[in-house]
């Protein structure tokens, strides 16, 4: 039996048994994989203290094939802070759960690890409003995804958009559109005002460490939000019922 050590963050448990949890982490070289915790739920295994969800840590797995089995979790950072506000608690379980179905198993991917605990620590820490970091986290995984958009000139004639007072974003296409090109809005193309525009391709040309270094007015985020929400759901094909229940939570009375 062979024992490795990776650090990474849980993005889903599963009870297995009365005491024991099937749980997907997240790792830094191994991509997502999934091992039992034998014994979690009793409070005499402290040595898995850091197997929870908000917590980076350190885990110690033993391998039999493709078996794991959970050894010890170490607490490397918390984010336990998360859970003092609903809404944030709510915005964080979205997160993991968008990083849980977009990492593949046994595949590293080491960007998108670090712009997740890049996010919860701005979350944690309130240093974003919650809906402008959730725009930008959508956004900044379809950039290291591979699904790029086109932002800096209008995609089908090239012209140049620094002078209109808004254009169009087609989610569907993956670009701007200026006035004369668009149709106008439509299922998949909104339009966009320059305010949110630049947050977009701030983030864009942003790396990870400072994607989330710019301050959008309040009359903006809400637009800033929606294109970047609709553009990652489109273009993942993906739609978490933690999402839902983020939106629940956010427009309750």
């Amino acid at each position: 039996m062979d024992f490795i050590t990776v650090k990474g963050l849980i993005v889903k448990e599963t009870d297995f048994n009365e005491a024991d949890k099937m749980l997907t982490i997240m790792t830094d070289s191994m991509g997502l994989l999934n091992a039992k915790a034998s014994g979690i739920k009793s409070l005499k295994r402290k040595e898995l203290s850091g197997a929870k969800p908000f917590l980076y840590s350190e885990f110690t797995l033993s391998q039999k094939g493709d078996y794991y089995n959970l050894r010890e979790a170490n607490i490397i950072h918390s984010f336990l802070d998360i859970k003092n506000d609903l809404t944030d608690l709510a915005l964080g379980f979205y997160i993991l759960d968008v990083l849980g179905n977009i990492a593949m198993e046994h595949q590293s991917n080491e960007p998108l690890l670090r712009l997740t605990l890049n996010t919860l620590f701005a979350l944690n820490k309130k240093t974003v409003p919650a809906s402008q970091l959730k725009g930008a986290y959508e956004l900044k995984i379809c950039d290291i995804e591979g699904f790029t958009p086109h932002t800096f000139e209008c995609m089908d004639c090239g012209a140049e958009l620094e002078e209109e007072p808004y254009c169009y974003f087609n989610v569907l296409d993956g670009g701007i559109l200026c006035k004369k090109c668009s149709p106008g809005e439509e299922r998949t193309i909104l339009k966009i005002s320059p305010a949110a525009l630049n947050a977009i391709n701030f983030i864009l040309d942003s790396d990870i460490k400072s994607f989330l270094s710019f301050r959008l007015d309040a009359s903006v985020i809400n637009e800033f939000g929606n294109v970047c929400e609709r553009y990652f759901l489109t273009q993942s094909d993906f739609r978490p019922k933690t999402l839902d229940y983020y939106k629940k939570v956010i427009f309750q009375p």
